[in-house]
């Protein structure tokens, strides 16, 4: 799923969208097999949907998320903190 959240405006926030990406016919239990087995030929639907931020975070039981500039080089790196 791509997330979408367009600009804030006076504390209000401006269109929020998502983009789901599906593969046909595959069932949850068979999609990673599908996907391999895809190769370069992979072929997904692309779904828009326009919905608030709120029914986004709401179709999980928990949602966290990190952001760092790639610049910076952090994905896949182990780190600790204090």
């Amino acid at each position: 799923i791509k997330l979408w959240v367009g600009e804030n405006h006076r504390n209000k926030l401006g269109r929020v969208s998502l983009s789901a990406f599906v593969i046909n016919g595959a069932g949850f239990d068979n999609v990673a097999s599908a996907i391999a087995s895809a190769g370069a030929s992979l072929k997904l639907k692309k779904i828009d949907v326009d919905i608030s931020l709120e029914e986004f975070v709401c179709f999980f039981k928990r949602f966290a998320v990190s952001l760092s500039d790639p610049r910076f080089q952090l994905e896949g790196r182990s780190f600790s903190t204090d």
